[in-house]
């Protein structure tokens, strides 16, 4: 009994060391394969339920391939005429035939329709990112133009030396005896603490404050 590798990994199955390795030469075209891990898998198939241990092998025949194996565990018998395997799981008779034209088509059909839910929830995706990302370049370039036509609201470099003095100040009025609250400075990456260390150095140069 084999299984696809494209399979397992589909469903995200876990995977288990084979206890006696071997090699096959027939089940794809790239050669020799190699056999050391199998799986266990649940199939269904209507009423009937199972588990079955597979050699995962990187094929192209198909997904599973059960094989004479699985017949001799089962004990299953083909009935040649009526194309059909039958055999007893649980003390319940179970017999599987192939599918129906129709229920081929049926089944095409089902899994078009779902490539293509997938194919256009992609593609909605892609059209709210490019949404999103025509609307950020949108704000950037508004923002640059505005800062284009109030270039004089905005000075290119802090004038040194303290504001002069206005009518309305505005000021902290100090408690005689008050004790100040010892606080442990915020926490911050080297990146940060350098940058606020050159942003304080250079506000010291232009004389904006000063050490106490």
């Amino acid at each position: 009994m084999f299984t696809s590798i494209a399979l397992v990994e589909k469903l995200n199955l876990t995977l288990l060391k084979h206890p006696r390795p071997y090699k096959l030469q027939w089940l794809n075209e790239s050669g020799e394969v190699r056999v050391n891990r199998r799986v266990l898998i649940n199939i269904s198939n209507g009423s009937y339920r199972d588990k079955i241990i597979c050699d995962v092998v990187s094929m192209q025949a198909g997904h599973i391939l059960l094989g004479r194996t699985c017949q001799y565990d089962r004990k299953v018998m083909h009935d040649g005429y009526k194309n059909c395997y039958s055999f007893v799981k649980d003390g319940r008779p179970i017999t599987l035939v192939l599918l129906t034209s129709v229920q081929v088509l049926e089944d095409q059909i089902k899994l078009r329709n779902e490539e293509e839910g997938k194919r256009s929830e992609l593609e909605k995706r892609r059209e709210i990112y490019e949404q999103e990302k025509q609307r950020e370049n949108y704000e950037i370039v508004s923002k640059r133009e505005n800062c284009e036509e109030f270039q004089e609201v905005f000075l290119k470099d802090i004038p040194s030396g303290l504001p002069p003095i206005r009518r309305i100040e505005h000021q902290i009025d100090f408690i005689a005896g008050a004790i100040i609250h010892n606080r442990p400075a915020y926490r911050s990456n080297p990146d940060e603490t350098k940058k606020f260390q050159r942003q304080v150095e250079e506000l010291m140069e232009k004389a904006m404050f000063r050490n106490a």
